[in-house]
């Protein structure tokens, strides 16, 4: 995972979300699909189906084994291996949250977070989006209610909004 430990002063970690379980999907469906064909089918289609379906899995399970996101005090940090990015609570101005049926069902979707320098981290199929967007919404808040952005006139992100 990437480590971006170094919290500011003042700074302390509200969240910390992963990758869902359900970037597993495809590859246990694909194993099912073996497991039925080795039932009805001959072993040479079974063999050829378990051997894509375990390159799938051992394919999402090295691009999800380290994704986290966590949300601090004054920052969201996208600490993935590789792109460490991290993006000021005070400079974000948009936070949108996509889940389609499977992941309300699921409870997994899409975060888009969006700053007025035009910088973007999108933090895909995260746990719970709703309650981490929950938690960066009520840092933002309470940064808005501190005396520094106050004399700023720092503009509100946008409300809360049902999906």
């Amino acid at each position: 995972m990437g480590e971006v430990t170094d919290l500011l002063h003042g700074e302390q970690f509200v969240c910390r979300t992963r990758a869902h379980w359900a970037r597993f999907l495809g590859a246990c469906l694909g194993l099912a699909l073996a497991a039925t064909l080795a039932l009805v089918a001959a072993w040479v289609a079974f063999l050829v189906a378990l051997t894509l379906a375990l390159v799938e899995l051992a394919r999402r399970w090295w691009t999800t084994r380290g994704v986290e996101y966590r949300v601090t005090t004054r920052r969201v940090i996208d600490a993935s291996p590789g792109r460490p990015v991290a993006m000021r609570i005070v400079d974000i101005t948009r936070i949108t949250v996509e889940q389609n049926p499977w992941g309300k069902l699921l409870d997994f979707g899409t975060i888009s977070l969006e700053d007025q320098r035009g910088g973007k981290i999108v933090m895909k199929t995260v746990a719970r989006p709703a309650a981490v967007r929950g938690y960066v919404q009520d840092q933002i808040e309470a940064d808005a209610g501190s005396v520094y952005n106050r004399a700023l006139h720092r503009p509100r992100v946008n409300a809360r909004q049902p999906f």
